[in-house]
């Protein structure tokens, strides 16, 4: 009932003019002397042609009025407002319809203003709030998250230390496998650790120039264990020596980790070739920058697998078929997260075994200098 009375409350103006168009046409019949029985079927036909319209019209758009009813009391409004916008893209009306208040997800200024009942607008205040409210609970919810996950990662290094100690005095063949998989747990939890921080750590990033070559030399140590049982190569040229870049010392770190790690993931046998260079691009130009590039000689990536390494959680032909330990999908999501926080470039080629006698990986990473910045 209250749908219809706001409904007819819209139309007054259009029900008034058909009144007043009525009245016209018997003033003239009447003058025109027209008998009384015609003038009343043409009246009809006038109350029909209005009418009619009226009700289809308003049969269309009471679900629409229902429901912004039951979004104003608070009865799960997103979830009802959801089934509404679909529901109008399954049935779509005219664009004059004053139902349509959202045109492909967006309010309608022009439609709220055709139609300024308050039961409409008292609906869009609750939408409004509503989200807000699931806005401010979702945040809460991952800070709350993200503390947990902190807190955790450090809790347990203290154990995993301990028992990686013990594992390291020992020299027997078990010792050193329990040794090696400790190892693997610890870059686990670590990468747990960056990838919590990865979605609200603008604040945790402290920009500064270092060295090129002092970045190269913290993420090997970290990995010396690594490097050492897959028998690695490590070659290194930096021109110049002195070279360096504007970034977070300890995010890069870790993204050159993660390279690291996939680098002796994929290699080929036992047996780890690893490069870095640095050079200077464009130097004393607007767009002067700094590139740094990782390049192994392990298994490649094949060339449907290449444009889709960065995507959070996708392991490629090599993660699902090569690997003694199952891929996670994440070292190379969380570069690419690195890299477009800290505002630098990350860039891939890679030749497969299985298409290319020769097999590399190799990916860039690319600093602007302080004038590309500025």
């Amino acid at each position: 009932m209250k749908q219809g009375l706001s409904y007819l409350h819209a139309k007054a103006p259009l029900l008034i003019a058909g009144m007043l168009l009525a009245l016209c046409f018997v003033c003239v019949g009447l003058l025109a002397n027209l008998p009384g029985d015609l003038i009343i079927f043409l009246l009809c036909l006038i109350a029909v042609a209005f009418i009619v319209p009226l009700i289809l019209e308003y049969a269309s758009t009471k679900r629409f009025y229902r429901a912004l009813v039951e979004i104003e009391s608070g009865n799960d409004s997103y979830e009802l407002l959801q089934a509404l916008l679909a529901q109008r893209q399954r049935n779509p009306l005219n664009a004059n319809d004053p139902s349509l208040l959202w045109g492909e997800g967006t309010l309608r200024a022009d439609a709220v203003l055709r139609y300024p009942e308050k039961q409409t607008l008292d609906a869009l205040i609750a939408i409004e709030q509503d989200a807000t409210l699931r806005i401010a609970e979702a945040a809460r919810d991952a800070h709350e998250y993200r503390d947990y996950i902190e807190t955790w990662s450090h809790e347990v290094k203290a154990p995993l230390a301990a028992a990686t100690l013990m594992a390291s005095t020992e020299t027997s063949p078990k010792s050193e496998a329990i040794f090696e998989e400790l190892q693997r747990v610890h870059a686990y939890v670590e990468q747990a650790l960056f990838y919590a921080r990865s979605y609200g750590v603008n604040k945790d990033y402290v920009l500064a120039s270092h060295r090129v070559d002092k970045l190269i030399n913290e993420a090997l140590t970290n990995r010396k264990n690594t490097l050492i049982a897959h028998n690695a190569t490590i070659k290194k040229n930096i021109r110049p020596k002195e070279l360096s870049v504007i970034c977070d010392a300890k995010w890069i770190v870790f993204a050159l980790g993660q390279i690291i790690d996939n680098a002796c993931k994929y290699s080929q046998g036992n047996k780890v070739d690893l490069s870095f260079t640095a050079h200077t691009s464009n130097k004393g130009k607007a767009d002067e920058c700094v590139t740094l590039s990782i390049k192994d000689q392990g298994v490649g990536i094949p060339t449907q697998d290449i444009h889709r390494v960065f995507d959070k959680g996708y392991v490629g032909q090599n993660g699902r078929e090569e690997t003694q330990h199952k891929a996670t999908g994440i070292g190379l999501y969380l570069v690419s997260k690195i890299a477009e926080r800290q505002g630098f470039r990350v860039e891939l080629t890679s030749q497969s075994s299985q298409e290319h006698k020769e097999s590399y990986t190799q990916i860039n990473l690319i600093f602007p200098q302080e004038k590309s910045r500025s």
